[in-house]
């Protein structure tokens, strides 16, 4: 399957937020760093985990691709996943938000 396959019906299983088929285009033993957590997420489980818990937060989160391109087993993309949802710090609250994010998805050598 070529990559832009891949990032397609990735992008489409977070859409429907079915978090198993999303997690399954991970390795059993992905190693995932993000600057929001203090240690890496270790194993398929803990990336399920993640986006379940993801889902939870932002029950309405969908993802809109506004760019791609790709050959063979390389691909990129561009995503603005906007939220719905508020939430309240103190007396002030955030309706609202659009986040750009680029992810890339390659073939392991």
């Amino acid at each position: 399957m070529a990559a832009l396959e891949i990032i397609d019906e990735h992008v489409r299983s977070f859409n429907s937020h079915d978090a198993n088929a999303w997690a399954a285009r991970y390795a059993p033993d992905v190693v995932i760093h993000d600057p929001q957590y203090p240690e890496p997420l270790r194993g398929r489980a803990a990336a399920q985990k993640d986006v379940e818990d993801f889902f939870a937060a932002f029950p309405d989160i969908q993802f809109t691709v506004t760019n791609k391109t790709g050959t063979g087993d390389l691909a990129a993309l561009v995503t603005i996943p906007p939220g719905h949802d508020a939430w309240v710090e103190g007396n002030e609250s955030f309706v609202g938000i659009e986040v750009m994010s680029a992810e890339i998805y390659a073939k392991p050598a």
